[in-house]
């Protein structure tokens, strides 16, 4: 299992919901907190079809952390199930160079459905303005594009559990 070797880096591109800005003088904002595979890094907002060049430069750098520089490292993204952003991510992460890249299209909402563990993570911080940018599951793995594919195997239902 890619998780437990420890050798990918795991990247969530949930979006992150902005403060409303017309909230009500005093009323307090509370962010729903993000659960995630454990060790994973939060890159919000880096998933947009489009992204502005300041989160380009953003999404580079923490690639860069991620893998310490070396683009043969594996990364792998998600987000929720069939989330397209993550997909989007996979698919600029080859154009910045990177060349063994996974896309888990079953995101959070899978893992935590096969009972594995998620913990609360935080968005990684943003550069200031100016600055530079097979182990617990059998998967099976197929290429679209360049694009690892991670899909579980087909899960059948199980009518006697059915109420």
């Amino acid at each position: 299992m890619l998780w437990k070797a420890g050798q990918t880096a795991f990247i969530d591109v949930l979006p992150r919901a902005p403060k409303p800005k017309n909230l009500p003088k005093g009323t307090i904002w509370h962010e729903k907190p993000r659960l995630s595979i454990p060790g994973s890094l939060w890159l919000p907002n880096v998933g947009y079809g489009r992204i502005a060049e300041v989160t380009a430069d953003y999404f580079r750098t923490i690639l860069a952390k991620a893998t310490g520089g070396d683009r043969k490292h594996a990364v792998l993204f998600f987000c929720l199930d069939e989330c397209w952003m993550s997909w989007n991510a996979a698919k600029r992460a080859l154009e910045y160079g990177y060349e063994t890249v996974y896309w888990y299209p079953d995101g959070t909402d899978g893992w935590t459905f096969e009972d594995y563990p998620v913990e609360r993570v935080e968005p990684e911080p943003e550069p200031a303005i100016g600055s530079s940018p097979s182990g617990i599951f059998k998967r099976a793995v197929s290429v679209i594009g360049s694009v690892r594919v991670l899909r579980p195997k087909p899960c059948r239902p199980n009518p006697s559990a059915w109420p």
